[in-house]
This record gives C-alpha cells, sequence and structure tokens, in this order.
C-alpha cells in the first residue's frame, strides 16, 4: 500500500496554493463543502474491499442458486420421503428467484459505478484498480484537510492582528 500511495502521490499533486485558494472560494460561496470529507468516512475501509471477492460472490451465489433447482428437479423423484423438503425448497426457491434478479443489479451497478470511477480520474479501467482510486481520493482528501487547516491557522492570525490593530 506504501508504494501505491507513494505512486499516488507523485502522480496526483495539487499545490497547497490551489487548495488554499479554492477554499476561499468554497468558504465563501458554500461554506458546507468544506467538510465534504464527513461524508466519506467509511472511505478507508472501502480501500479494503476487494473487487475480484465481489465478483467471485456474485458467481458463487448464482451457481449456488442453480444448484438449488437442480436439486429441487432431482427430487421429484425421491418419493414422499422429501415432500416437506420439497415445499421448504419451493418456498425458498420462489423467494430467491424474486430477490436474485435485484441482487445481480446490485453488484452490476457496483462494477458500473467503479468503472464510472475510474474513468472519472481519467484512466483506464483495465490498469489502474479500485484500490488506486481510493487512494487517490484518501490522499486528495488528506491535502484538503492540510489546507483547510492552514486556511483556519491563517483566517485566526489575521483576525488576531486585526483586533491588536483595532485596539490601538
Amino acid at each position: 500500500m506504501k508504494s501505491q500511495v507513494e505512486d499516488v502521490e507523485n502522480r496526483f499533486t495539487i499545490p497547497m496554493e490551489c487548495l488554499s485558494t479554492s477554499h476561499f472560494v468554497v468558504a465563501e460561496q458554500t461554506p458546507d463543502l468544506l467538510y465534504f470529507y464527513n461524508d466519506m468516512i467509511h472511505l478507508q475501509d472501502a480501500y479494503w474491499i476487494q473487487i475480484k471477492d465481489l465478483y467471485e460472490e456474485k458467481s458463487a451465489i448464482i451457481n449456488s442458486f442453480e444448484k438449488v433447482k437442480q436439486e429441487f428437479n432431482a427430487s421429484v423423484s425421491d418419493g414422499s420421503v422429501t415432500a416437506k423438503f420439497r415445499k421448504a425448497l419451493r418456498i425458498f426457491l420462489s423467494s430467491a428467484d424474486a430477490e436474485l434478479p435485484s441482487l445481480i443489479y446490485l453488484f452490476d451497478e457496483v462494477e458500473r459505478y467503479l468503472e464510472s470511477l475510474v474513468i472519472y480520474f481519467g484512466e483506464d479501467q483495465n490498469h489502474y484498480s479500485w484500490t488506486q482510486v481510493i487512494a487517490s481520493l484518501v490522499y486528495f482528501i488528506e491535502m484538503f484537510k492540510k489546507a483547510h487547516n492552514h486556511n483556519k491557522m491563517e483566517n485566526a492570525i489575521k483576525k488576531k492582528s486585526e483586533t491588536k490593530v483595532d485596539e490601538k
């Protein structure tokens, strides 16, 4: 991860002056945006999500559902011993069959959002990973917070000096 963050730092450098300048514009026009990072409190956690695992989970769910259908169809010839099992399985399949498309849709939405996010950064989704996107966002937020704190300190110093000038 350290090498990825260093790579992000090398590729994604925003001069502190730019962040400071944009900070003043945002502070005047929409001060709530200065704390946008509060809406991203789980960003660091997202770094650890392995997208490959999500794809594998989606595939496993679909394959397991198909196996359950096969088991249900095979249980027809099992006789009356499996009547309760078939009834329970029929109820499960009915429910799962209704829910599976929405679950697959959610997996597909995650994939589309990831692709869109990588493209938004102007990168090729085949060569720029999810973790690199998150690392870039985390680095940007850290830089923004530094600029924000720097500007707050400068404003406090400026106000103190203005107060001292007014007192004289």
